[in-house]
């Protein structure tokens, strides 16, 4: 997952400890990331990009507090290379694609 600069500093991604590799994840073992956005923002969307591997189901959720989690897209049919996860525009601190 790539992304640009912020407007509001700095990023962090905190993969899944279930995470192999360097640059690649088991294929049998569930996997996350989580960006945390160091403040609430107004979200519309992310865009992912995948590496050879990828993910066909994938969620995005946000939080405000890293515990309370909503869904607010869903894919079932992901070709890989580049996506683009458009909904409702929200305020959150976190997102997380699982």
């Amino acid at each position: 997952m790539k992304s640009g600069a912020a407007p509001f500093g700095r990023r962090q991604v905190i993969r899944s400890p279930r995470c192999i590799g360097a640059s690649g994840v088991s294929a049998s073992l569930p996997d996350w990331v989580q960006v945390d956005l160091g403040k609430p923002c107004k979200q519309a969307g992310i865009g992912i990009v995948w590496e050879a591997a990828f993910a066909s189901s994938y969620e995005v959720q946000l939080s405000d507090d890293g515990t309370t989690w909503r869904t607010v897209f869903t894919q079932n049919d992901g070709q890989g290379r580049q996506a683009t996860c458009s909904f409702a525009e929200q305020t959150a601190r976190l997102v997380r694609v699982l």
